[in-house]
């Protein structure tokens, strides 16, 4: 239960900041290959806004906040907000098709710029009806936010411009989103490509797209002639960071779907680089395999590559996925042999981009809404290994990589720590075998 309950009514002049929050270990072998340790299993969820303090604001606001330090506060969930329409003085019709808007959960209810916070006593999916009253007409336009609740994080800070007027930054740390995200790690992604989900939310191409390339190496210079280097992974590593636009909450809940069911760092995925990586020599046709790409820097960005071994044929918004079975030069520029032909919708596409295996390379996920609807996202990932120890067993032998396991062998093997075994796929280090 909350100690108090504030209508916030944050200053939209400045961005509210949605976070969510894992924590992974992260541990790399010296060739490359990572073990992935979820040190938290559900997200921590912060809210950060800024209040205007004056004029038809109280001016007792940030006192209000400052007496709550410590405490739990009740206050507006801004972003899952519903635009309804009022009834009556109880009943406001609209989309309440989310289970937010529980019977007995807590709500805000806003008309003519006035909040009230009230409980739900019914709720048809299309009609809300609440325990207390609000100050609006039939036909009128209502806002209505489902409650959360937290605690303030860390100081709270207060900016005077004059004896009446001034802001306020508060981060929220909410503790009623632990519900919402754990139905969100239930959710599976709908799109899967060789057993990982597969992330294809495009950029907005109004902001960069950002790219480090980076290749661990061991060096040693011995002081006398050239210094000696060698690379410690058979491919570059890749990581990109680029926005996206979320114009309404079922973009934003897909995103943190994703998000959330990768635990932050810990699973990989599969993603298109966004970048033209290949432009064909012409438009493909339906059924075709083999595909000719102007110039020779995929081919050796490809060779004796654990990374990058996927193509993704862009047409429009639409992916098509496939793995290159080989690619080889053809005067100055290379062919591909694809292991999917080419659908009759992508005829005609004249470009694609790597599709590569990926993790998130941050914990953090901010969603930054410029409105109570419109935010934008920075994604931020790191390319993975393609490859993984391949574990069978067909009833009789237990094979990695093709490799017996003998138990009280005296020969030396690798040994690998099971972390889960759900009867569908199996972890080792937290990212899922083949």
């Amino acid at each position: 239960m909350a100690d108090a309950r504030i209508p916030i009514h944050p200053n939209w002049r400045e961005e509210v900041v949605v976070a969510y929050e894992f924590k992974t270990d992260v541990f790399s072998s010296r060739e490359g290959y990572e073990t992935r340790s979820a040190l938290r299993e559900f997200p921590r969820v912060t809210t950060s806004f800024d209040l205007v303090l004056g004029r038809d604001n109280d001016p007792g606001w940030a006192g209000l906040f400052a007496a709550n330090l410590a405490k739990e506060i009740g206050f507006p969930d801004l972003p899952r907000k519903v635009l309804g329409e009022a009834q009556s003085g109880t009943t406001v019709s609209g989309d309440f098709d989310d289970h937010v808007f529980e019977t007995g959960s807590g709500v805000f209810v806003k008309a003519w710029g006035k909040s009230i916070h009230t409980t739900i006593v019914s709720n048809t999916k299309t009609v809300l009806t609440v325990a207390d009253s609000f100050d609006a007409d039939p036909g009128d336009e209502i806002l209505v936010y489902p409650e959360t609740y937290g605690r303030i994080e860390g100081d709270l800070t207060t900016r005077h411009v004059t004896s009446t007027a001034g802001s306020s930054s508060v981060t929220m740390l909410a503790y009623a989103e632990q519900r919402r995200v754990q139905d969100l790690i239930g959710w599976e992604p709908v799109q899967w490509y060789r057993d990982r989900p597969v992330l294809l939310l495009a950029p907005n191409w109004a902001e960069r797209v950002e790219e480090n390339w980076s290749r661990p190496e061991f060096s040693m210079d011995p002081g006398y002639g050239k210094p000696w280097f060698v690379p410690k992974t058979k491919s570059p590593i890749r990581v990109s960071s680029y926005a996206i636009l979320i114009r309404n909450k079922e973009e934003a809940d897909e995103l943190v779907s994703f998000f959330c069911y990768c635990r932050g760092k810990q699973a990989s995925f599969y993603a298109p680089t966004w970048v033209d990586d290949f432009l064909f020599k012409s438009p493909v046709y339906s059924g075709q395999t083999t595909v000719k790409v102007k110039g020779q820097s995929a081919l050796h960005l490809a060779e004796g590559s654990d990374t990058y071994k996927n193509i993704a044929v862009r047409a429009g918004r639409a992916m098509h996925l496939s793995g290159i079975v080989d690619i080889y030069a053809d005067g100055e520029d290379s062919e591909l042999v694809l292991a999917e032909p080419i659908p009759s919708q992508f005829e005609g596409a004249t470009r694609a981009s790597w599709l590569v295996r990926k993790r998130f390379s941050s914990d953090r996920l901010e969603l930054a809404y410029r409105t109570d609807s419109v935010a934008e996202a920075d994604i931020k990932t790191v390319s993975v290994i393609e490859t993984f120890p391949v574990i069978k067993f067909d009833g009789f032998e237990f094979t990695i990589n093709s490799d017996y396991v003998t138990i009280g062998s005296s020969k030396d093997i690798k040994s690998y720590e099971l972390n889960t075994v759900d009867g569908y796929n199996i972890q080792i280090g937290g990212d899922f075998l083949e």
